[in-house]
């Protein structure tokens, strides 16, 4: 199939992706209530990677030999799921789903400019340009143009909201090095990426956060488990 052919299940596709993650807001805010930013991060990594690797073996996968070849899984599980989860999770302690929903929204204009300079074939188009602004337009028609007068304020909700723009970041150069670093079985990756992502944030939530004293409320561990198995783990 070429590059400009798409088939019905493709966009079937987009769309249940676009509305696991876009859903990621909401829960991320309901989480947030009652519980610290490191244990949902920690939380939510770990159901997606049991979820995953209970998947792969099933399926008869097996995850590859340790070795130099999970060093590309240890980069994406930092870039693409580690920190930008906790950055996008710390500054929704402040900012609204609506207002996290537009800027998460710059993310392809900064996929657009990093793949326009490191990878072959992906250089920035007129139609591609025109397709962000259309998108990004339509973003905040649908969040409400209103969420935008939420931009700025003190010190700290302006620091929240940069929190979350670095997380879209995160996101954009995560989308770029899985297009030049991953190969192979994309579920075995998938699943290697967030058990590295788990080795790595679980520790230290129960270290920083000791969640075992935590009384949170169920709605939050609720949001938590959502997290992980569906934008994280099925959209993944």
């Amino acid at each position: 199939m070429s590059g400009n052919q798409r088939t019905l299940q493709d966009w079937l596709l987009l769309l249940a992706l676009v509305a696991m993650w876009g859903s990621s807001f909401m829960f991320n805010r309901i989480a947030v209530s009652s519980l610290p930013p490191l244990t949902i991060v920690a939380g939510r990594v770990g159901v997606a990677a049991l979820v995953l690797l209970v998947f792969v073996y099933a399926s008869g996968r097996r995850l590859p030999a340790l070795g130099r070849n999970w060093w590309p899984y240890v980069v994406i599980a930092l870039i693409g799921n580690a920190i930008p989860f906790y950055l996008i999770t710390w500054g929704q302690q402040v900012v609204e789903s609506a207002l996290a929903g537009i800027l998460m929204a710059f993310m392809p204009l900064s996929t657009l400019v990093l793949a326009h300079f490191l990878i072959a074939g992906e250089g920035m188009t007129r139609n591609r340009a025109l397709g962000f602004a259309a998108g990004f337009c339509g973003i905040v028609l649908l969040m409400g143009p209103d969420a935008l007068a939420g931009l700025g304020g003190d010190t700290l909700r302006i620091v929240s909201q940069l929190s979350v723009l670095g997380g879209a970041l995160c996101y954009a150069l995560q989308s770029v090095l899985t297009r030049l670093i991953i190969r192979g079985d994309v579920i075995v990756s998938a699943a290697s990426t967030l058990l590295v992502a788990s080795l790595v944030v679980v520790p230290a939530a129960l270290w920083l956060d000791r969640p075992w004293l935590l009384e949170p409320r169920a709605v939050s561990a609720a949001a938590v488990v959502w997290l992980g198995v569906i934008p994280t783990a099925v959209a993944t």
